[in-house]
């Protein structure tokens, strides 16, 4: 008997008992089902981290001061701050590699009202370096300069929803624009449109548009005025690195540079983190949940594998006296064994491929549940199907076939032709 004859064998045997069939099947489908959803969520999950983190600037570092090994106090004064001539120094030491940097300050929320018209906003002090730090991408007039910083002066960059809001089809720039925030009241001209992106952590789903909330840029030393303070330093940065530059090697040399000005603070030091470093340590970390749940899922696949041995046996008891009556018209032993090693193998090929549809099911059904869980602003919605996934899938299910139906298919290979044709 060839094998297509076997193939046919085995479908015509699944066709006689169904149900028997399908239950058989159900635990290969719920343990490759539960092994490709889990897969699949973490891809996903870790495709839209890089997606966010890529939006975010994957050349960012953040730089700033936390407590030393020694640190015997988490208060922190004047002199402990990275002060801006530090910075300044900083930038021109690293020239060739640093293309930016981003000092930003937020003083709060409220709302930029035009009459009757208002958005709601976020008030955020800013340097230059802020537009490339974030990735904004500026639409009409510009985005605010160093001189903006050093002249304290009151002028904005709005977003490209507070500006059709406010405006409507109305020419933006140059208008003045009041924010009212508790009791005060600030007012700006608008220099600068930007550009708003729903995505990234700083983006929050709104339930409706007009609670859809965009910062408004200002000067960073305007919004100290406004605060009624100047910092004489800083305890947190951001660094942006030049195309090209590996921003985890410039993330340490930053770090070394600053930490000569603290060899005597016994309290404070000064670390440098790139995005792409945070990035790693999420992959590696969703990687090592999907993983360990992953194995405990494929527990379950065991459990697949012994019930398609049990039905197997069950079969061979059954179809004793076909045995024996093939035996005896001289069917050799090679071609018994291989009859049944073959309808384990349809049966488990025929759960992996329905565990596979629902794994991809419940992977794109359960990533969504977990982005929309954590806010769609938080994370891109970019479900991926585990494809290396699915063919060790097919490929495992098969060897559970051969595994598992081997025992089974030996023992009747093994049957006396004589005791056989006997066997009631």
């Amino acid at each position: 008997m060839n094998l297509f004859e076997n193939i046919q064998l085995a479908f015509s045997g699944l066709k006689a008992g169904k149900m028997r069939a399908f239950l058989t099947m159900l635990g290969i489908i719920i343990g490759i089902g539960s092994v490709i959803a889990i897969v699949a969520m973490g891809s996903s999950l870790q495709a839209s981290f890089a997606t966010t983190m890529a939006e975010m600037g994957m050349n960012n570092i953040e730089v700033g001061l936390q407590p030393s090994g020694n640190s015997t106090t988490y208060w922190m004064s004047d002199s402990d701050l990275i002060s801006m001539e530090m910075i300044e120094e900083m930038q021109a030491r690293f020239s060739d590699r640093v293309a930016a940097v981003s000092i930003n300050n937020s003083i709060g929320n409220g709302q930029m009202k035009d009459g009757r018209k208002y958005a709601n906003t976020g008030i955020r002090g800013v340097t230059d370096g802020y537009k490339i730090a974030e990735n904004r991408t500026i639409t009409a007039g510009r985005f605010i300069t160093s001189r903006d910083v050093q002249g304290i002066k009151n002028v904005a960059v709005i977003s490209d929803f507070a500006a059709q809001k406010l405006f409507g089809s109305q020419d933006p720039l140059g208008q003045e624009v009041k924010v009212y925030q508790d009791t005060k009241i600030h007012t700006f001209t608008v220099v600068g449109v930007y550009e708003h992106n729903m995505s990234g952590f700083r983006g929050m789903a709104a339930t409706s548009q007009d609670d859809i909330s965009t910062d408004i840029y200002i000067p960073l030393t305007t919004s100290y005025y406004i605060e009624g303070w100047f910092p004489t330093g800083y305890s947190w940065f951001s660094v942006v690195a030049k195309a090209g530059v590996d921003a985890k090697v410039l993330a340490d040399d930053i770090s070394a540079y600053f930490n000569r000005f603290y060899d005597n603070n016994l309290n404070w030091r000064v670390y440098a983190y790139a995005m792409e470093m945070y990035l790693e340590q999420m992959n590696t970390m969703l990687g090592g949940v999907a993983l360990f749940i992953g194995a405990v899922a494929a527990i379950s696949l065991i459990v697949g594998g012994i019930g398609v041995m049990n039905i197997m046996l069950v079969s061979v008891t059954e179809r004793t006296r076909e045995i024996g009556t093939r035996k005896a018209l001289g069917a050799r032993n090679s071609a018994i064994r291989m009859q049944f090693i073959v309808e384990a193998i349809i049966i488990c090929l025929i759960g992996g491929i329905l565990g596979i549809l629902v794994g991809i099911a419940l992977g794109a059904v359960g990533s969504s549940v977990v982005i929309q869980t954590m806010g769609e602003g938080m994370l891109q919605n970019a479900f991926a199907i585990p494809v290396t996934a699915i063919v060790v899938a097919v490929v495992f299910s098969m060897v559970i076939g051969v595994f598992f139906g081997f025992y089974p298919a030996n023992k009747a290979a093994k049957l006396d032709p004589i005791d056989a044709l006997r066997y009631e």
